[in-house]
């Protein structure tokens, strides 16, 4: 498993490929839990980040509390975001097991296309999302 910090969370959350990564505060309790229900490999990078270290990142996704909290990104898209207990681990493996079969590449379209639209600059204007929704992809 990767061990992440606030300066290493990016770079790794936006490489290529689908990672999930446990946010949590202090030892991150089941996360063993959740990565043998899913196996290893599977498409699949893990990692973890201290939030006692890393509070700009507990701050991005509005983390607050002891919970731990799964996440799971792939291209710079959030595939996954949960509490950590809140669904058993086999359910949480079988999520990410689909969720890594994706095509990045039409979600990417769609998010592109939705961008664009009214609605999604009125829900921007009523603060209802995140500016970085607007945010171009970096074509790197």
């Amino acid at each position: 498993m990767i061990e992440l910090t606030s300066e290493t969370f990016h770079e790794t959350m936006a490489g290529s490929g689908a990672t999930v990564c446990f946010l949590h505060r202090g030892q991150p309790d089941r996360a063993g839990d959740v990565v043998a229900a899913a196996g290893e490999g599977g498409g699949l990078r893990w990692a973890s980040l201290d939030l006692e270290t890393a509070p700009d990142i507990a701050g991005m996704f509005g983390l607050q509390g002891a919970e731990a909290h799964l996440l799971m990104m792939s291209d710079k898209v959030v595939l996954y975001s949960s509490a950590l207990d809140a669904r058993p681990p086999a359910e949480t493996a079988a999520i990410l097991k689909q969720a890594v079969k994706l095509d990045m590449g039409a979600i990417r379209q769609e998010l592109d296309e939705w961008r664009r639209t009214e609605e999604a600059k009125a829900q921007l204007r009523s603060r209802r999302i995140c500016p970085t929704a607007f945010f171009e992809p970096n074509q790197s």
